[in-house]
């Protein structure tokens, strides 16, 4: 059971949980920005950490200083959908640190070609989507994906 940040059980082990991104959502007619639509972008609570600021016009964050923090990006035009959120390493292993925190990365998504009619599958399009293969997951640590 996941609630306000703890994951609880049964004799569970009690663990906190803190998300670092959140998704920018806002009605359009508040900004030109807004059209981009729901994005990633650092969490409020990472952000005061680091008295980030947003890089005017865009979903990008940079530090006191002026230099990049995070970038926002959305998948090309082509794409039926997709995004990306980048975050600068150093401070998401400054921040996991200072909070005795572990990072841990969970991506997931779905390989699907497109076909211009439904019935135009081949068979072994069909036998991916049986089993499930087009759909691929990954979970890892901070250290297992970069090595400090």
């Amino acid at each position: 059971e996941l609630y306000a940040g703890m994951v609880t059980g049964a004799g569970a082990n009690v663990i906190a949980v803190e998300i670092p991104v959140h998704y920018y959502s806002w009605e359009s007619y508040h900004s030109s920005v807004n059209e981009a639509g729901e994005l990633p972008v650092p969490a409020m609570t990472f952000a005061e950490a680091f008295d980030l600021r947003v890089v005017p016009s865009s979903l990008d964050w940079c530090d006191s200083e002026g230099e990049t923090v995070s970038k926002t990006l959305s998948a090309p035009s082509d794409f039926k959908s997709g995004h990306l959120l980048y975050i600068r390493e150093d401070l998401i292993r400054r921040y996991c640190d200072e909070h005795d925190y572990e990072l841990i990365w969970i991506v997931w998504g779905e390989r699907n070609p497109h076909f211009t009619e439904r019935w135009d599958r081949p068979d072994w399009v069909k036998q991916v989507y049986a089993a499930h293969s087009n759909v691929w997951r990954h979970v890892a640590t901070l250290n297992e994906i970069a090595p400090a």
